[in-house]
């Protein structure tokens, strides 16, 4: 036996070996291929959890209704801006979002006077500090409204001719309002 080996290792092992290999890639390939087809039907049910198409209406018409509201309420906001039009903590609901409104056991909707089931109204500060930091005249704007222009100008020659971090620094005292 050991003179067999000694004869045709040499010969067949450079043969055998890369048919070998190819032999286990296919048998790895087959399995990955079954763990890919068993986890089809898994996937597809997860997809129409999460892209249930009653569900994409139903957020995509709310959420436009509701934006069209805000964008309406606070171009009349600018306009009056003594008077307060959009109270944000009626019209919360119980959505991801609290757009959606809660409703009875006759689907229609509750009109509450304070906030729904376990929601607390706060001001939501991310956005007006991510507005500040990207574009400082620009919140100044969103703050102030048309009647602060002068502001607007002011922090707008600041970002411009100082490098940034001046108006940054105007922008963030008028947010903040410390100015």
């Amino acid at each position: 036996m050991n003179i067999v080996d000694q004869i045709f290792k040499p010969v067949f092992n450079p043969i055998l070996s890369p048919i070998m290999g190819i032999i286990d890639a296919m048998i790895l390939l087959v399995k990955a291929i079954i763990i890919v087809l068993t986890a089809i039907p898994e996937l597809l049910m997860t997809a129409l959890q999460l892209f249930n198409p009653i569900s994409i209406v139903n957020d995509a018409i709310v959420g436009s209704f509701m934006s069209i509201k805000i964008i309406i309420t606070n171009i009349i906001g600018v306009i009056t801006p003594k008077k307060k039009l959009y109270n944000k903590c009626s019209d919360t609901g119980g959505g991801l979002f609290g757009f959606r409104r809660a409703k009875n056991s006759e689907g229609k909707i509750i009109k509450n006077s304070k906030c729904a089931n376990d929601k607390s109204c706060r001001r939501n500060y991310i956005l007006k500090y991510l507005v500040v930091i990207l574009c400082p005249p620009l919140a100044v704007f969103f703050h102030m409204g048309i009647t602060g222009w002068y502001h607007v100008i002011v922090c707008t020659i600041l970002t411009v001719y100082g490098y940034y971090f001046p108006g940054l620094i105007y922008a963030l005292l008028h947010v903040m309002q410390f100015m």
